[in-house]
C-alpha cells in the first residue's frame, strides 16, 4: 500500500490549486477523503487517500498509531515525553529509564489505585514490551564495550508524542 501518489508536475499546479492555497487542499467524495499537498522538494503534488481501510491498516501496523490507540497511551506518551522529549535526551541507560518508570508507576498507583497499570515484571517488563516488534515505541541497543542496555525513542514515537 502506497499512501502517496505523485500527481502533477509544477506546470499543472496552478490549474489544480489556486496560488494562494498551494500548500494544502482537501477534497471529499462519498467514501474517501483526498488530501492534496504541494511537495516543495519534488515540485509536484501528492495525493493521499484517507479511507477506512487505510486508517485501519495504519492503526494496526504503524507504531505511532498503535501507541495512540493503546489502553496505556496516557502512561506511555506522558512518561516518554517527560523523560526524552522535554529534556531533549536522545539516549538513556536501561537502569535510569527503569528507575524513572518505577517512580512514575508508584505515583500513578498512589493516585489511581494499586490496580493501575498492572505488570508482574514491573518497569523492566513495560520497557521490554515497549521495545517489542508489535509495539516499536522504544529501541533497545547496547553500546560497544558495555553490557548495559540503552534506550532511545523510535521516530514513530517521536512523531506521536512531540
Amino acid at each position: 500500500m502506497q499512501a502517496f501518489h505523485k500527481l502533477f508536475c509544477t506546470e499543472a499546479i496552478d490549474q489544480v490549486i489556486p496560488m494562494a492555497e498551494k500548500t494544502t487542499a482537501v477534497l471529499q467524495n462519498h467514501v474517501e477523503l483526498y488530501k492534496i499537498k504541494f511537495d516543495e522538494t519534488f515540485r509536484c503534488l501528492e495525493l493521499s487517500v484517507v479511507n477506512h481501510a487505510t486508517l485501519t491498516t495504519l492503526r494496526d501496523r504503524h507504531p505511532a498509531w498503535r501507541l495512540l490507540a493503546s489502553p496505556h497511551a496516557p502512561l506511555v506518551a506522558s512518561f516518554l515525553h517527560r523523560v526524552f522529549v522535554a529534556p531533549n535526551v536522545r539516549v538513556i541507560s536501561g537502569a535510569d529509564l527503569a528507575e524513572a518508570l518505577e517512580d512514575e508507576l508508584f505515583a500513578l498507583r498512589e493516585q489511581l489505585g494499586p490496580d493501575a497499570y498492572p505488570n508482574a515484571k514491573g518497569a523492566s517488563g513495560f520497557l521490554t514490551d515497549w521495545c517489542a516488534p508489535d509495539k516499536g515505541w522504544l529501541r533497545k541497543f547496547y553500546k560497544s564495550g558495555t553490557d548495559e542496555a540503552q534506550f532511545d525513542l523510535t521516530p514513530a514515537t517521536e512523531k506521536a508524542i512531540a
